[in-house]
């Protein structure tokens, strides 16, 4: 399946390796992610709306190069890390359960979060 310069809507993806993926330039709206390996996933002016990604492994991925028109997707039961999520609006963006190492949250909106998450950093 074809993941660049594509379009997306309410579609599921359930147990799939995207590790590698270009998801450049494509628009995802209004998908879940389920069991997924997303590592290293090329998000280059990806748009994301309403995306949910549940008991997934996200793992260097740069979500400040996402298009940020209307950009929302939340996190469930997760492992994050190695991720950028700088100097984004992730107002009322929910991290409920996840593991989260190593990221990047430099001037990040992390307003109304949900943050019922395992936050470890380096040292």
């Amino acid at each position: 399946m074809e993941f660049q310069n594509e379009y997306f809507e309410a579609q599921i993806f359930k147990d799939i390796n995207l590790s590698d993926v270009s998801f450049k330039n494509s628009k995802f709206i209004d998908c879940v992610f389920e069991n997924c390996n997303l590592s290293n996933v090329d998000l280059d002016n990806t748009r994301f709306q309403d995306i949910k990604f549940k008991n997934c492994k996200v793992l260097g991925l740069d979500f400040s190069k996402c298009n940020d028109f209307i950009l929302s997707f939340g996190f469930k039961d997760s492992f994050i890390s190695l991720s950028v999520f700088s100097y984004l609006n992730l107002e009322n963006t929910d991290f409920s359960n996840c593991q989260v190492y190593d990221c990047d949250f430099v001037s990040a909106n992390l307003t109304k979060t949900i943050r019922a998450v395992i936050f470890k950093m380096r040292t």
